[in-house]
């Protein structure tokens, strides 16, 4: 059974979720917004402001449609040694870092608990449409 899921006000350390995100992201990478929750819209236009860019995917994609493309996701296992997870979806710019503190602990949580944690923090970020970092490297 997941546990219920209490998403804070804002990233406990954006920082930090940032530094994650550099360590899983390719190199290739360099420009990205992270919202409120913890969701992360990445930009691979040169051309285009991130945290435009980033307005615009969530307003698309952010919200949670049960049986449709954006009630969908996928977990994989963040790159070593970062622990934890990465939740993806059908757009392919947006993702969510989930972390094991998150999962109370469980050395191996179902993936499904997973992706209800990571979907879960994307629809707040949708609701709350709060940029709390910009990365325009």
């Amino acid at each position: 059974m997941p546990k219920e899921i209490i998403l804070p006000e804002i990233v406990d350390d954006v920082n930090a979720l940032n530094s994650i995100w550099r360590a899983i992201l390719p190199n290739e990478v360099k420009r990205w917004a992270i919202f409120k929750y913890g969701t992360i819209v990445l930009c691979h236009d040169d051309d285009k402001d991130p945290s435009e860019h980033a307005l615009e995917i969530m307003k698309e994609h952010g919200p949670v449609v049960s049986a449709t493309p954006l009630g969908d996701f996928d977990v994989g296992y963040a790159n070593p040694p970062t622990p934890g997870w990465v939740v993806v979806y059908s757009h392919p710019d947006i993702g969510n870092y989930v972390s094991p503190a998150e999962m109370d602990g469980d050395d191996a949580p179902p993936a499904v608990n997973i992706g209800m944690t990571g979907r879960e923090k994307r629809h707040e970020d949708f609701l709350a449409l709060e940029i709390v970092h910009v990365e325009a490297s």
